[in-house]
């Protein structure tokens, strides 16, 4: 059986991080043809941190500290037109090798001991998390999973490509097997 320990990330992790991320980034552009996703990769080294500073990142280590196989970053904030604060999913990315685990449940009950430890002073009580899942993968099982930890379903993610590059991939039925509409 294949063992992980589940961590706050340090900053020493920021290299394991950006990596496992650029993987996500490649697997979200495969599953969306149309990914929102360009990265800037000094940007994204630098949310990372800003996240590990000023949020959470939970990552899963193999026992062997040789490979971060997952990690979840939460950022902490406020809605623009709310005073009450919430822990918002900004990224969960398992490795495909790792998916037939409980570690994606793991990384989630970590962020939620951190969300009710965490005390709003707004309303005394602890932070509620918001977790959006941008792909178009599994969504089922990811669906499941959510339920069966007691998320309340709250709508979804659609990505619409800029006009120009639809009218481009209408014509390109490389990837989807569609012919083109015209």
């Amino acid at each position: 059986m294949k063992k992980v320990t589940i961590r706050r990330a340090k900053c020493d992790d920021i290299v394991k991080i950006v990596h496992l991320l650029r993987r996500a980034a490649k697997e979200q552009a495969e599953d969306i043809w149309y990914s929102t996703v360009t990265v800037n990769k000094t940007k994204q080294m630098f949310h990372v941190l800003t996240l590990i500073d000023r949020g959470v990142v939970v990552v899963a280590e193999t026992q062997d500290q040789k490979q971060i196989v997952a990690a979840m970053g939460m950022s902490i904030g406020r809605d623009d037109w709310s005073d009450d604060w919430v822990m918002q999913n900004d990224w969960t990315y398992v490795l495909k090798t790792w998916r037939d685990t409980d570690v994606a449940d793991q990384l989630i009950k970590v962020v939620e001991v951190f969300a009710d430890e965490k005390v709003d002073p707004a309303t005394g009580k602890g932070l509620p998390i918001i977790i959006g899942m941008m792909t178009g993968r599994d969504t089922d099982l990811k669906d499941k999973l959510m339920e069966r930890k007691g998320y309340q379903y709250g709508g979804g993610n659609f990505v619409r490509a800029p006009s120009d590059v639809q009218k481009e991939k209408d014509h390109d039925t490389s990837n989807t097997g569609l012919a083109g509409t015209g």
